[in-house]
């Protein structure tokens, strides 16, 4: 067997489990190498004997998704989106895999709990680089506060409402944090539109 399919097998093995729903590769620079179209064939024997439903890729941003989609199409793509970051809207990613009808799943929704800092309290590394982080954390809270709802909220709100997404990908440590995200995304689908203002810099 291959190092893909022993890696597999230990996985399966950790998980106690004989197949999986989804398989998802989480480095998107396999899909500029050598071995692009070999992982690509793996992935599709995997679904094709029954070992998984379907399969896909983790990506970052616009080149790793013309990478994968120059090498195969993929049944899933997980992606980055946000409040904040809305690049592979923006330039049209969303639409081509749309085109290939890869259902699309969004992560990093709260950026990595960034954007529930508050904003007198975000990471300085983070400020440093970027001084315009904490006008909009202000931004977000006022907006928030004006809609009486929670950030978590807005943030689900401004991805959720996008036609181009299939599911939004939400990490967890403990009940408490799942009961409140189900409260937050309750909040959400009561938002308007305009509660949601996008970001701005004057």
């Amino acid at each position: 067997p291959s190092d893909l399919d022993r890696a597999f097998a230990r996985m399966l093995s950790h998980l106690g489990r004989s197949r999986v729903a989804v398989l998802l590769t989480h480095e998107p620079d396999i899909w500029r190498s050598t071995e692009s179209e070999a992982v690509a064939a793996w992935l599709c024997h995997q679904r094709s004997t029954g070992l998984v439903d379907a399969v896909g890729a983790s990506v970052y941003d616009p080149e790793d998704v013309d990478a994968l989609l120059q090498t195969f199409t993929p049944d899933i793509v997980q992606l980055p989106m946000s409040w904040l970051d809305q690049r592979l809207e923006e330039c049209g990613r969303l639409d081509a895999l749309a085109e290939r009808g890869v259902e699309v799943h969004a992560r990093s929704v709260f950026l990595q709990g960034v954007l529930l800092c508050p904003s007198q309290a975000a990471p300085r590394h983070l400020t440093a680089a970027y001084p315009e982080l904490e006008i909009l954390l202000r931004q977000l809270e006022a907006a928030a506060r004006a809609a009486s709802a929670p950030r978590q909220a807005l943030c689900l709100s401004s991805v959720g409402r996008n036609p181009r997404l299939a599911r939004i990908v939400l990490g967890v440590t403990s009940k408490a944090e799942l009961q409140e995200l189900v409260v937050a995304w309750r909040a959400a689908q009561k938002l308007s539109a305009d509660a949601v203002p996008r970001p701005e810099i004057n």
